[in-house]
């Protein structure tokens, strides 16, 4: 399963915990100095009973208007149920569960003991990470984009040198086999490193070893985040940042820097086309009394509410955090609920409608941040909060699970058919023919197809009867995988939030296949011409769906980019 809570948890520090018969003081210690949200609540054995958070301790506050001590009370007294999934369960059971209002945290259980705890900025921390990753290879293809541009300006050099690399087309030798402007990253890479091709990109790249390396663990990288298979982490989001700006920094004389800036900013939503056409923001005012002020809040279940001065403009923030730590340090004997707002009310940090969306996740993933304001000069317009980014981020992650799936199953179909890798080797060299380099294997690798290499596999003459019985109709397992391809290329180069039209694809399309019965070992293929000519993958009907424009998908998924 893709990215259970089990993998999401790994090799975070100990959970922090505190027993039921704790004080309440113990408790707020530990989230004022912890700078927490919320505490999972367990007995002497570590069993989980509860959960005890800031949003219940200002409940309490609020509801005996002052008059109780919050010292003097039991983490029992204010213990509520709390949300409990399995380290089994998948992260997009986590986020539904946060997306509600009111959800703050989800406590993972195991054997009744709680072993982790994942919260909205949890959720922000690990988005940023996973699309960081996507972004950080997009700008690393464009710069070999650059190269090629640099290096072959006109068509017929860069086709022969294509050729010399992949081969050439079986229908016509003047054209390569693979390749073109919007090579894979792994094309890409062995078109640079090619005997033939080298000479001509050493004066761009300099060291050999260096760029042999350096390439080969990008690839690793981007293909964990293209066949998710894992959260990308700072060590590899290191990586990928290491090589774009080794890039860049190698063909700064190509291009401007600003030109590269201009084209990354094209891929990332700004914040004014992520908070438009939300509700008025909620606000309070600085003489505002606190009891008010925390009423909006308990009532709307808002973790907190910007301060604005008498002209609207944006003062500070008053939180559930602000007001507990302000409690907390004068020693609960200040009746605060009487107070004005000001006294609890701290700075805080403030975003810009051109800002991008990854701006706004950095800072999120700070510690101790909790709701950037989002202002047009000194006017709040909106709050971001890490339940908005899971919000945001949901129907891309979702996205994500549904074409792992999708290709799950594929590959899943590839092996009954093929169980020995020697029959799959000649079948795909039938499709592909054999590679330029080792006439022995294919020209694509069948353990690394990329979607539209599966679908051209599976889809072709001699090799669509294996799949035959099982899947039944050739156009609609095309017209439907399409689909897949497509949405997937605009997810993968990062385009912006799924449309509905899009999500629905890849239901549609995972719902179809998981209908289909398993396929059995494929019969013998016909055998190869004696003249050794392949039959062309030209013939082939799937190319004629990649080239068609679907009338019924938003333009932006389309196959302008290569798997």
């Amino acid at each position: 399963m893709l990215y259970t809570l089990e993998q999401v948890i790994a090799n975070r520090p100990p959970l922090i915990t505190i027993p039921h018969d704790a004080t309440m003081l113990d408790a707020m210690r530990l989230l004022v100095e912890r700078r927490l949200g919320q505490l999972p609540v367990v007995d002497e054995t570590g069993r989980l009973h509860g959960i005890i958070s800031q949003q219940i301790i200002l409940g309490i506050y609020h509801m005996t208007g002052g008059k109780v001590s919050l010292f003097d009370l039991s983490v029992a007294d204010g213990m509520e149920p709390a949300q409990t999934l399995s380290p089994q369960d998948d992260l997009l059971s986590a986020v539904e569960r946060l997306r509600h209002r009111g959800n703050y945290a989800v406590i993972v259980v195991q054997d009744e003991k709680p072993v982790g705890i994942l919260t909205g900025k949890d959720m922000s921390v690990f988005f940023q990470s996973l699309f960081e990753g996507i972004l950080l290879v997009e700008r690393i293809e464009r710069q070999f984009r650059l190269a090629f541009a640099a290096v072959f300006p006109d068509e017929t050099s860069f086709n022969k040198a294509l050729i010399a690399a992949f081969g050439a087309d079986k229908d016509d030798p003047e054209k390569p086999q693979r390749g073109g402007r919007n090579m894979s990253l792994t094309d890409m890479a062995y078109f640079v490193r090619d005997d033939d091709n080298w000479p001509l990109f050493e004066p761009l790249f300099g060291n050999r070893d260096y760029f042999r390396v350096l390439t080969d663990r990008v690839r690793s990288i981007r293909n964990e985040i293209a066949h998710f298979q894992g959260h990308v982490d700072t060590l590899e989001t290191d990586t990928l940042r290491r090589a774009a700006v080794w890039l860049e920094t190698r063909l700064a004389g190509l291009t401007p820097a600003a030109m590269n800036d201009e084209e990354l900013a094209k891929d990332i939503q700004t914040l004014a086309s992520i908070v438009g056409g939300r509700k008025p923001l909620v606000c309070t005012q600085p003489h505002i009394l606190l009891r008010d002020a925390l009423g909006v809040m308990i009532e709307n279940r808002f973790g907190q509410l910007p301060v604005l001065d008498e002209h609207g403009c944006l003062m500070g923030m008053v939180s559930q955090q602000s007001i507990l730590r302000t409690y907390y340090h004068t020693d609960g004997v200040v009746d605060l609920l009487d107070l004005p707002v000001m006294h609890c009310s701290e700075p805080v940090t403030t975003l810009q409608l051109d800002d991008d969306l990854f701006k706004a996740a950095n800072v999120l993933a700070r510690s101790g941040e909790y709701a950037p304001v989002v202002v047009e000069g000194d006017k709040p317009v909106a709050m971001l909060t890490g339940k908005d980014m899971t919000h945001f981020f949901r129907s891309l992650f979702e996205g994500i699970i549904l074409i792992e799936r999708i290709e799950t199953r594929l590959r899943e179909y590839a092996e009954a058919a093929f169980p020995d890798p020697a029959a799959l080797n000649q079948a795909a060299i039938r499709v592909f023919g054999p590679g330029p380099k080792n006439p022995e294997f294919s020209a694509r690798n069948p353990n690394r197809f990329s979607f539209g290499d599966r679908m051209m596999f599976m889809c072709d003459g001699d090799v669509w009867p294996a799949y035959e019985q099982a899947l039944d109709s050739r156009k609609v397992f095309m017209q439907l995988m399409d689909r897949v391809r497509r949405v997937r290329n605009a997810l993968m180069h990062f385009r912006g939030n799924m449309s509905y039209s899009e999500q629905d694809a890849l239901h549609k399309a995972y719902s179809w296949l998981a209908q289909r019965p398993m396929v059995g070992v494929a019969p013998p293929l016909p055998p190869l011409p004696e003249n050794g000519q392949f039959r062309a993958t030209a013939n082939n009907p799937y190319i004629k769906v990649m080239g068609s424009k679907p009338r019924t998908l938003p333009p932006g998924a389309d196959d302008s980019a290569e798997d």
